[in-house]
């Protein structure tokens, strides 16, 4: 991890040209290890630029995460905890909530929470019971009058939708 400012493009090339020749560092306004690193990554990789920080070795391999995303794809109401103890049993291998959730949004899918449902009230229960009672006495020639719609009316956060 580097611990100050990178140093420019410019600035790295020229104290390479001047270690090339054997001129002093002196007039750079730089820590004497950060020109001794500068030459020593020119020497060892024949570039000035630092090289791209070693990141973290993926706890899953390719086909495990196909295999992932096709079991989140069959499975998609799925908790991430549920999903964690399932890759752990199938794969073998100890993953967290973290590294689950990580691979989840890799593979485009988004995290939802199911919106609450308010239970039924009593004076909803006892309007069911009524009606139903009103209705018990009711013949199949009577129900054939009636007309059966799968019509609803949601209430979505943006306003009524019929």
């Amino acid at each position: 991890m580097a611990r100050g400012r990178a140093t420019d493009f410019a600035v790295r090339n020229e104290i390479i040209q001047q270690h090339q020749i054997d001129i002093s560092f002196r007039r750079f306004r730089l820590t004497q290890s950060t020109v001794c690193s500068i030459i020593k990554r020119f020497t060892t990789t024949g570039n000035s630029c630092p090289g791209k920080a070693l990141s973290r070795k993926l706890t899953l391999t390719d086909r495990e995460v196909c295999l992932f995303r096709r079991h989140i794809r069959k499975i998609r109401h799925m908790a991430v905890a549920d999903l964690v103890t399932w890759a752990r049993q199938s794969f073998g291998k100890t993953i967290s909530e973290a590294s689950t959730r990580r691979y989840i949004k890799r593979r485009g899918y988004a995290f939802y929470n199911a919106r609450r449902k308010p239970f039924l009230t009593s004076s909803n229960k006892r309007r069911r019971v009524v009606w139903a009672k009103s209705y018990l006495s009711w013949i199949p020639s009577q129900w054939m009058k009636v007309l059966w719609t799968d019509e609803s009316i949601f209430k979505v956060s943006y306003g009524n939708i019929g």
